[in-house]
């Protein structure tokens, strides 16, 4: 899958003198990971397989129903649900408090797969 860009890495990066066994041996390396980091990025973890995530955070869940059934959710450890992070208003509509609503308290559809979101590694931009 990645042979093309693993083929010019190494032609930028590896050195004059090194002998062909090496430079194959650094090409596949590159490839494996590029593989294993593009394979881990798009991998969806089945509840009904993995159970929950095992840490707080913010995940991609899919509920059913093609394309557009994957969104953006927390999971929050001390629920051990899906859900979002609402803010209480008072009454001069100030922010009082902030509460975790669960897929489950909102009676909405259960989670079948979860991924964690990658997001894209930032480059410098030059002047």
């Amino acid at each position: 899958m990645f042979e093309k860009e693993s083929e010019e890495y190494a032609n930028k990066y590896v050195t004059e003198g090194v002998d062909e066994l090496k430079i194959k041996v650094i090409k596949g390396h590159w490839q494996d990971g590029a593989e294993f980091g593009y394979n881990k990025a798009n991998e969806w973890n089945y509840v009904s397989e993995k159970g929950l995530p095992k840490e707080s955070g913010r995940y991609f869940v899919y509920f059913g129903g093609g394309e557009n059934g994957v969104y953006p959710l927390d999971f929050d450890t001390e629920a051990n649900d899906f859900g979002y992070w609402c803010l209480q208003v008072g009454e001069n509509l100030g922010v009082t408090d902030t509460i975790f609503e669960t897929i489950t308290e909102r009676n909405e559809d259960k989670v079948i797969a979860w991924k964690e979101i990658v997001l894209p590694e930032l480059k410098e931009i030059e002047e």
